[in-house]
């Protein structure tokens, strides 16, 4: 699973059914295929009015063709299949945020303990344990070594899904920890993170209930009325914006622009966070977004809008709302969130995307 933040993803529905005409909702399970009144998945295309249908079936006919007009064949299949590889690697990634069992904070020039036994993970523990590692950060950089006479710790190289690849090496002497590096200590896994000021040590335990349990998320029907062509309106003078975080804390990103676009029949626009003043091409952004949603049908603290990368001035972007998803927090209380900035607070109902989830 590629860790926050590159969150790639979605759940399996299929074409829409004749009989059904509505995509099954996404509660406690991944959804499966529409399926006709015989019992097969529903055909492609609309079928016809046939003169021997009865006036029910004539406008049960009427309506799926209808239907099938106003929502593009392209849209509920990419969508449906981004679901089905986010929900996914919510289950089986051994870095899920459900798998999430502790996360440590370490002040800057410091070395902490860390130690593992079965089940239990400590920062610091007062009494040896049977795995054990010295984790130091020190200027946004992490070091990890091992403690004299326990069990050492690991390093995972990870595969094409960021996840780690079984066995790693055992860490003999003090060596640095990088973004791609996968730490493993007993039967946990282990990634680092500067976080507001702070190292954090998020650990993961693969056999955490909460990933075994995970059975899907509830989202909006996807809807081709919010994915909308967006405007680039860059900022004449990037300026430095501090959010909050769910746990108190502060992030900083630059404003770099802003996103103009229609939906719900007004002009909407939404402001890029970035790390950089002046973005280049293909750099990612932050989007927070709040909306008359938040709080009722989705999350109170708001959602992300995922793969927002930039395409140059004069291109076109797009803003797909259906992948407007939950940040991480809403189902670990070890995430460190950010939270959307006042402008990011549409007036408008986006009902479309994940819908909010059952808090951890």
């Amino acid at each position: 699973m590629n860790r926050p933040m590159t969150p790639s993803d979605l759940v399996t529905v299929g074409t829409l059914a004749a009989a059904a005409l509505l995509l099954l909702p996404f509660a406690a399970r991944a959804a499966e295929p529409p399926r006709s009144a015989t019992g097969t998945e529903a055909a492609a295309q609309p079928a016809a009015v046939s003169q021997a249908a009865t006036p029910a079936e004539a406008a049960e006919q009427a309506a799926a063709s209808a239907l099938s007009d106003a929502v593009p064949e392209d849209v509920i299949p990419a969508e449906s299949e981004w679901r089905r590889r986010r929900e996914a690697s919510f289950k089986n990634s051994p870095l899920s945020p459900f798998s999430v069992a502790a996360a440590y904070y370490i002040e800057a020039g410091k070395t902490e303990r860390i130690g593992a036994d079965g089940p239990r993970i400590e920062l610091g523990p007062p009494k040896p344990m049977l795995a054990m590692g010295a984790i130091t950060y020190r200027e946004e950089r992490f070091w990890l070594g091992p403690v004299t006479l326990m069990e050492k710790p690991r390093l995972h190289e990870a595969d094409e899904e960021g996840d780690p690849l079984p066995g790693g090496r055992t860490v003999e002497g003090l060596e640095e920890i990088d973004a791609k590096s996968i730490g493993g200590l007993g039967r946990f896994y282990f990634d680092v993170s500067p976080q507001s000021g702070t190292g954090r040590v998020m650990f993961y335990d693969p056999e955490a209930p909460g990933r075994k349990e995970f059975a899907g998320f509830k989202w909006f029907d996807p809807d081709p009325a919010f994915k909308v062509a967006a405007a680039w309106v860059p900022n004449p003078k990037p300026d430095e914006v501090t959010v909050a975080t769910n746990r108190g804390l502060t992030k900083s990103f630059f404003r770099a622009g802003w996103l103009e676009f229609t939906v719900d029949g007004a002009e909407r626009s939404l402001v890029m966070l970035s790390e950089k003043p002046v973005p280049e091409k293909g750099d990612h952004f932050f989007v927070p977004f709040r909306d008359a949603t938040s709080g009722k049908e989705t999350y109170e603290i708001g959602r992300y809008l995922q793969g927002i990368d930039f395409q140059g001035a004069d291109a076109e972007h797009v803003l797909n709302f259906n992948r407007a998803t939950n940040p991480f927090c809403i189902y670990s209380e070890h995430y460190n969130c950010p939270l959307p900035p006042e402008e990011n607070n549409l007036k408008a109902a986006i009902r479309a995307g994940e819908k909010t989830y059952p808090h951890h």
